[in-house]
């Protein structure tokens, strides 16, 4: 429906940026959590990242008529979303330094939740609507986590955390631009 209308460059550009700079979140995530929180809370970052995709996927599942009536929009929409909300989980964690209380660790892990559920809805509204190019988009999620894996790691040696959270930020807002 909405995703015809899209130029399939710009379609394989918003999937590589979505997908490159959720794993890039994902590691400096877990670098913020163990400075910020301690080594104890750093692995369940992989675990609500995995949970908030996948239940992004099962909205899609259950709401997609209402997401595909007007589906360009929809997903500049949610990457609008994703971009806005990128930031939150790090300015929670920011304040966690001078007030480390147990409803700052929870608001970071359910705003860092939030982050990957609206990826999920983003990729997964990709995948349905193109699964004719399932093999295609695979290949560049795989090779956009690629991508930010090895970025994050430059970036945070370079630059160190809150540097490299805005740059992830300012790269994630070409997927708004490619819808």
């Amino acid at each position: 429906m909405g995703l015809k209308k899209i130029n399939i460059f710009f379609l394989y550009l918003a999937t590589f940026v979505i997908s490159s700079s959720l794993l890039m979140v994902e590691i400096v995530s877990t670098r913020a959590t163990k400075i910020a929180l301690g080594y104890d809370f750093q692995f369940v970052i992989l675990s609500f990242a995995l949970v908030g995709i996948g239940l992004g996927a099962i909205v899609v599942y259950f709401k997609w008529e209402k997401i595909s009536r007007d589906l360009g929009k929809n997903l500049a929409r949610f990457s609008l979303l994703y971009t806005a909300l990128l930031l939150l989980p790090f300015l929670i964690i920011h304040y966690a330094n001078f007030y480390p209380t147990f409803l700052i660790t929870v608001s970071f892990f359910l705003s860092s939740f939030l982050v990957y559920t609206v990826a999920g809805i983003i990729l997964a509204s990709i995948f349905r609507e193109h699964s004719k190019d399932i093999s295609v988009i695979y290949a560049i999620i795989f090779i956009g986590s690629a991508f930010g894996a090895l970025a994050s790691i430059l970036l945070l040696q370079a630059f160190g955390t809150q540097v490299s959270i805005l740059l992830i930020l300012m790269f994630s807002t070409l997927a708004i631009l490619a819808f």
